[in-house]
């Protein structure tokens, strides 16, 4: 019987992931409850850097190096079970080596599928188009500047049984994607061992908090921004990749385009605000627009049009149906985010915005949406059809209550 679990995620703790990882619920359930910072451990000298907001909990733990996060491991028990996002990387070996010796249980959250599933899920490519676009994008992963030689490793590694590392499956794989998305995981779980759980991804827990709550304050018709704090994004500190992009290049071209838009609606843009953004590196980059933090989906639930770049908020553009728009500045083209805002935007029968070329946008074609693409979007990467609708967590505390 499971007394214990250890939530080890990439993540800061702060109020937002306390809340986003069902600690009270979990513990509601009966169940003690840790999370282990291990951002240190995996990005050494890095993230010092990153505003973490640090959030009061008697579980929290943090690990300055691997062998502190080794030893932590070795004293677990069958009693016990790790919770990761973390699937079959290189850079996770070392972590999975320890849990495999170890006496605990470990389940994998792979409920939030990665962007290049927007390439081999897009039913608006034909095949050969497909196979192009995902040569593009392997090849600008390995190649590009801001990706170190790690990808061309871990492309070699990806391709190794793990049992051959003598590494043990997880007991759990909790889902948030369809049949298609659980086939690419084969290399992840013994079919005999491993029980797969139909789940949801951590937007849709926030969809049906919001349902219940129903206290939107505010307007409804807006144009919203998905803010993703782009120059100053704590993955690329973490990632040592360097920034995708500039404030000096960045700001200007985005605002252009705001204006552009505010003209064609006769709305003025609404910035939110991405959770991450310190006080300290805004300097009124988005000129006088209104900047609201923490209330992206109260945003989105109301919004006439949203504005976007590749941010995980398009599951709530999905789930309360609205049109989008995808942004990129030439800035951007060197990088892989270019290429995943191109894809995800063919995903709804779109073309991508270069705010940095000329530009004629057809308002009204801009406001419909192709609710099927919607459907379809919504049961590949959000919620799998007959999955309970119940809390994530829920989901995950009845299932480990089998052990």
């Amino acid at each position: 019987m499971i007394k214990k679990i250890i939530l080890v995620f990439e993540n800061p703790f702060n109020q937002f992931n306390y809340d986003r990882f069902g600690i009270d619920l979990l513990i509601e359930n009966g169940f003690n409850v840790e999370y282990w910072d291990i951002l240190e451990a995996l990005y050494p000298g890095t993230v010092i850097n990153i505003s973490q907001n640090r959030f009061e909990f008697s579980g929290f733990r943090q690990f300055a190096s691997k062998q502190d996060v080794i030893t932590a491991i070795k004293k677990l028990s069958e009693k016990d079970i790790i919770i990761t996002p973390f699937n079959y990387q290189f850079k996770y070996l070392w972590f999975f080596q320890a849990v495999s010796k170890s006496q605990c249980y470990y389940a994998i959250m792979h409920n939030n599928p990665g962007s290049f599933n927007y390439v081999t899920k897009n039913k608006n490519l034909n095949t050969m188009n497909r196979l192009l676009l995902k040569l593009t994008m392997v090849t600008r992963n390995l190649f590009a500047k801001r990706y170190s030689g790690g990808l061309i490793k871990q492309r070699v590694f990806s391709y190794i049984p793990y049992h051959l590392f003598r590494l043990k499956p997880p007991r759990f794989l909790f889902l948030g994607g369809n049949e298609d998305i659980r086939k690419n995981l084969k290399h992840l779980y013994d079919a005999e061992y491993t029980k797969m759980i139909d789940a949801h991804n951590f937007d849709y827990d926030l969809f049906l908090q919001r349902k219940l709550a129903n206290n939107n304050k505010y307007p409804s018709n807006a144009i919203v921004f998905i803010d993703q704090n782009f120059p100053f994004h704590s993955d690329d500190i973490m990632s040592q990749w360097g920034y995708a992009v500039s404030e000096k290049e960045y700001y200007p071209s985005i605002c252009r385009f705001f204006e552009y838009i505010e003209k064609e609606f006769n709305i003025n843009v609404i910035i939110a605000k991405h959770p991450d953004v310190r006080q300290d590196q805004y300097h009124n980059f988005f000129g006088k627009r209104e900047c609201v933090k923490n209330k992206t989906v109260d945003l989105i639930s109301q919004a006439k049009l949203v504005l976007m770049h590749d941010s995980s908020a398009i599951n709530f553009v999905v789930l309360y149906q609205k049109p989008v728009l995808f942004l990129f500045t030439k800035e951007m083209l060197p990088t892989r985010e270019a290429e995943v805002i191109k894809q995800m935007a063919k995903w709804f029968g779109r073309e991508a915005v270069n705010c940095d070329e000329p530009y004629s946008i057809n308002c009204q074609k801009e406001l419909a949406i192709d609710k099927k693409l919607y459907s379809y979007y919504k049961e590949t990467f959000i919620k799998p059809r007959g999955s309970e609708e119940l809390p994530l967590w829920q989901i995950v505390s009845n299932a480990i209550k089998e052990i």
